[in-house]
């Protein structure tokens, strides 16, 4: 996936595409990327994309997940009683879902949401699902809380990016 910076609209369209796609190859798992409905940047369009707990990334994941009887989680930029989280939400096929939200931001992700309070063990019905996001995957204490706990490990990254525009933004023109 290629998410366009706070293009929410956009990144959905992209998202149906993608979990249409796994479904058709036979996927009972799908996990979307971290940030799938935004993209991250230190830039201001980060800050548009932000949506509410129950918005238009965790509808899409909801209906996908009962319609087709399929498991998926991804994470987004959500506002949840005025915080705003990095909140990776799991949907199963019978509409319920769980959610882990990242424990730290990283860097000047900060500027965009706050700590995580829980310990990323999700218990499903299906299995003890352990969840980590970007730098959680390489933090220790993320292994240490989860260790002995889970028997599925769920794991999504993003890439910092900015839009061309932004990169060529005060930038002489060759010439």
């Amino acid at each position: 996936m290629v998410p366009r910076l706070g293009d929410v609209a956009s990144n959905l369209i992209q998202v149906e595409h993608l979990i249409d796609e796994a479904i058709r190859r036979g996927a009972q798992w799908i996990v979307l990327p971290e940030m799938f409905s935004s993209a991250m940047a230190f830039h201001d369009d980060v800050l548009r994309a932000i949506r509410p707990l129950d918005g238009a990334p965790a509808r899409l994941m909801c209906e996908k997940a009962r319609r087709h009887q399929v498991c998926i989680g991804g994470s987004s930029l959500a506002r949840d009683a005025g915080r705003v989280f990095n909140r990776f939400l799991l949907y199963l096929p019978d509409g319920s879902h769980y959610h882990h939200d990242k424990d730290q931001p990283t860097y000047w992700e900060a500027y965009y949401y706050e700590d995580g309070q829980d310990d990323g063990v999700l218990h499903t019905p299906e299995t003890e699902v352990g969840v980590a996001l970007c730098w959680e995957m390489i933090r220790t204490r993320t292994a240490r809380r989860m260790l002995g706990r889970v028997r599925l490990l769920l794991a999504g990254s993003t890439w910092w990016t900015l839009p061309d525009s932004a990169l060529s933004a005060g930038q002489p023109k060759d010439g």
